[in-house]
């Protein structure tokens, strides 16, 4: 249950979930149909998006007290404010120098190849690639923005891998000290690996980012049950489906988190009531918005790569399967 205000009123919430649900059957229905149909399902899913976007949306209020209050704060945090603005100046360098050296403006690294040869054809061919999607269409995107090029095509992966720095120091400040948060973010600040990581176009690291992002929003989502923090979550929650199979594991800890949570409100609720059945259709009605935004966010994202799974496709679990009888590297383990 959202604490703040909704934009919307219950009426016309139920009225734009029911809306979007319809909209979701639809593009689920359009890819059952024909995988041909994805741009079409897309544009049906995007309308359910919009709408969701409207139910979780809160009530806007100018609160000239809060604003005070938060000039307050920053004045009274400026030791912490310059600290990590030094930390964040760090990683900001470290992942920008030499950019264009390595790697090099006119090579390609790790599997950059085929990122890149399937992002042209996603923007020139009309593919519509669904394994590691979103890394393939964050390339597309790079080459539409920039150019057609290597350094064009990395970009993108670039620019987040520096904004997730900050996200990053947020997620720990709301769970641990002030010091521990900022001797954290300045670790990963000069972390070579993950510097250099993100300049590449590759999908064994856009999960990294999303994942972090992804955690920020878990957190506020537990501490301020804020709606639009839920759809974001869902949506990374969908995403990371689609991506390098060791980030595939994130959506099942979420979906574990925000389980543990409700069943921690239903055992608090019958701690207070002694009636379990009670507590759980009351915890139910707390949080039934929050719960459908969550499901629908998810389900939205994740429709094209079920619909090609049940459809007799593996490109969700072939990724899984692909090493499952590799012989290990004897010369690696000295054996």
């Amino acid at each position: 249950m959202s604490r703040v205000p909704a934009w919307l009123a219950p009426s016309a919430r139920l009225l734009a979930f029911v809306v979007a649900a319809a909209c979701a059957a639809k593009a689920w229905s359009l890819l059952d149909e024909n995988g041909a149909n994805f741009d079409a399902a897309m544009g049906w899913d995007a309308a359910a998006l919009l709408l969701l976007v409207a139910i979780a949306l809160p009530a806007v209020r100018i609160d000239g007290a809060r604003l005070r209050g938060a000039g307050g704060w920053a004045a009274g945090h400026r030791v912490e404010l310059a600290l990590l603005g030094l930390v964040l100046a760090a990683g900001v360098f470290m992942r920008l120098y030499g950019f264009g050296t390595l790697p090099p403006t006119h090579g390609t690294g790790l599997e950059e190849n085929q990122t890149g040869g399937l992002a042209w054809r996603i923007l020139n061919d009309g593919k519509r690639p669904l394994e590691f999607a979103f890394t393939n269409y964050t390339a597309a995107l790079g080459f539409s923005v920039f150019g057609y090029t290597p350094d064009g095509m990395r970009l993108p992966f670039l620019i987040l891998g520096v904004a997730s720095l900050l996200p990053f120091y947020v997620l720990l400040r709301l769970l641990v000290s002030t010091p521990a948060a900022l001797f954290a973010t300045a670790l990963l600040a000069v972390c070579r690996w993950q510097a250099l990581s993100v300049r590449f176009a590759d999908e064994l690291f856009f999960g990294a980012s999303l994942t972090i992002f992804a955690a920020l929003l878990l957190v506020v989502v537990l501490k301020t049950r804020s709606r639009l923090a839920v759809l974001g979550l869902a949506l990374l929650t969908g995403a990371l489906n689609y991506e390098y199979v060791s980030y595939r594991h994130v959506p099942f800890l979420i979906a574990a988190a925000l389980l543990t949570a409700l069943a921690i409100a239903v055992r608090r609720r019958a701690v207070e009531s002694g009636d379990i059945w009670a507590s759980i259709t009351q915890t139910a009605r707390a949080y039934a918005t929050s719960i459908a935004i969550f499901v629908l966010g998810v389900f939205i994202v994740v429709t094209p790569l079920a619909v090609a799974q049940l459809n007799g496709g593996d490109v969700y679990t072939e990724a899984f399967q692909r090493h499952a009888e590799a012989e290990p590297d004897r010369a690696v383990f000295g054996l």
